[in-house]
């Protein structure tokens, strides 16, 4: 039946839906706003996990300093215990001894400077912490160096007034290394850790100086006559041991000092010490000292005894190459220090207030 154009219909065109393309549309619409979303909270996600991971490369790296520095100061610790204890406490060491003791302490405080070089550390504050903490390391490297080179003089017979002067002017470099590290050192730790918010860390703390009497040249020259005369290491003989003061004199006049009053040592050129062995033993290398103190500097002057056998009395005269100022005050002390083996010191010092 043929068609006319009257009779033709119209036709959708393919794919299109009247009725359901708004509903079609919103649905891709809120795929895609869904999709975005996720995008942006995996965008979130995984920024927030760069920063704990950040976070927590730092706090890690503020542990790690801490703990390594922790270690570094200790070991400085112990080397301020070792050195001060051999100075106050020498027992039967000889100068010899002291010497190589103080040499091994320079030697580690040098060792320890090197390793605080090598710490790493990153921030502001851990680079202070850093900075700080290696000067605090090298000025007790560069004491304990230049304290070093004194000890042979001190314990001597030559000029170790001197010595004893500079050993006490270096002390101050252990005290301006406590300040630093006190002031500087941690307390750039403290705020790095602070800033992290870390807890259970704990800040090491460190005073290499044990007391500001160490850096009186007169306590020094104390601390120096207590060393035991000589470099003998033969072993301690059987019997007793023992020496001992039975007299002080001045020189020319040969005046006797007593003690409990003021004795006049003007015009005095020398003072003379009668020593006596008090023991069952030879003895050898027994060093005999004074010191003034109390008017002005320190001053001391020592000298050895080769040998004095058993129950005999030796005269040493010990020359008055410095004195306070006319007129002035003053204590004198006079040592003779302690033999191997003794181990009664009663009579091994006497004290005297003198006047020039």
């Amino acid at each position: 039946m043929p068609s006319y154009p009257g009779d033709q219909q119209e036709r959708p065109i393919r794919g299109e839906n009247p009725r359901g393309g708004d509903a079609e549309h919103q649905a891709v619409m809120q795929r895609r706003a869904i999709a975005g979303g996720l995008i942006v909270l995996f965008l979130i996600v995984v920024v927030l996990l760069g920063k704990g991971c950040q976070s927590a490369r730092q706090e890690n790296a503020v542990k790690d300093f801490v703990k390594q520095a922790n270690s570094i100061v200790t070991q400085s610790n112990q080397v301020s215990s070792d050195f001060f204890s051999t100075l106050k406490d020498p027992g039967d060491a000889s100068a010899t001894d002291i010497e190589t003791s103080v040499n091994v302490q320079r030697s580690q405080a040098s060792e320890l400077v090197r390793q605080a070089l090598d710490l790493s550390a990153s921030g502001e504050d851990l680079t202070a912490a850093k900075q700080y903490l290696v000067e605090t390391l090298e000025f007790r490297r560069d004491g304990l160096t230049e304290i070093s080179g004194e000890i042979g003089q001190a314990l001597g017979d030559q000029d170790a007034e001197a010595a004893t002067e500079k050993i006490a002017a270096n002390m101050q470099q252990f005290l301006a290394s406590d300040v630093i590290y006190s002031q500087r050192a941690y307390a750039y730790m403290n705020a790095a850790v602070k800033d992290k918010d870390i807890e259970g860390v704990s800040l090491p703390a460190s005073k290499f100086l044990p007391s500001l009497e160490w850096l009186d040249p007169a306590q020094v020259l104390d601390v120096f006559s207590r060393v035991s005369g000589g470099g003998s290491t033969a072993a301690v003989t059987p019997g007793t041991h023992g020496t001992g003061i039975t007299g002080v004199n001045v020189q020319p006049s040969g005046t006797a000092l007593a003690e409990g009053t003021t004795n006049d040592l003007n015009g005095a050129k020398q003072i003379e010490v009668s020593v006596q062995n008090q023991g069952e033993n030879d003895e050898t290398d027994v060093v005999v000292s004074y010191t003034i103190s109390g008017a002005g500097t320190a001053i001391k002057q020592n000298k050895t005894i080769p040998a004095i056998a058993a129950g005999d009395t030796t005269k040493v005269t010990l020359p008055l190459t410095k004195i306070p100022a006319a007129g002035a005050s003053a204590t004198l002390k006079v040592d003779v220090k302690k033999v191997p083996g003794e181990e009664n010191l009663d009579n091994n010092s006497q004290t005297f207030d003198v006047k020039f």
